[in-house]
């Protein structure tokens, strides 16, 4: 399971991006007492209450951040930057949709969330969480809907070739 722990990554003086560590169960930084007080006033002040996402929803929005993350990708290869693990741009792009920490949070957190449930039964939400944990490559995204088509076209190879006589 992915669990939500807020962890900083990049303060600036406008704004704070927050990053939910998948493994790591406290809050890492140089100054955990400074950052401890900052998470509990801000988790006072914007209690998280994360959305429960349906399976539709959960794919919608890995859609658009691995479009989002190809297109950014491509940017980083432009200016020969490295490029962000999903992970990191999962925060990137909530940042860039939503700004606010309480609200990049509690998207983060219904992602994470979704991820775990759906997991089990939807292969796409599966190979995006095994992503966002580094734990599969980021380019087998584009395998998986090639090797999808070929099972498919076997499947149905295989039955009109056990009932002849039925149609589609």
């Amino acid at each position: 399971d992915i669990t939500a722990t807020p962890m900083p990554i990049e303060k600036s003086p406008k704004k704070e991006i927050v990053q939910l560590s998948p493994s790591k169960k406290s809050v890492a930084s140089p100054s955990p007492a400074k950052d401890n007080k900052l998470l509990k006033k801000s988790s006072q002040e914007f209690p998280l209450q994360p959305k429960s996402l349906t399976l539709k929803q959960l794919k919608e929005v890995i859609q658009d951040v691995s479009v989002q993350k190809i297109k950014y990708d491509a940017k980083c290869k432009e200016n020969k930057l490295p490029r962000e693990t999903m992970e990191q741009y999962m925060y990137t792009y909530l940042n860039q949709h939503y700004g606010l920490k309480s609200l990049i949070l509690e998207w983060a957190t219904s992602i994470l969330n979704g991820v775990n449930v759906y997991s089990a039964s939807n292969t796409e939400v599966g190979v995006f969480g095994k992503i966002l944990k580094n734990e599969c490559d980021e380019e087998f995204r584009f395998i998986l809907p090639k090797w999808q088509e070929k099972i498919n076209e076997k499947l149905k190879h295989l039955l009109k070739k056990r009932y002849k006589n039925k149609n589609e």
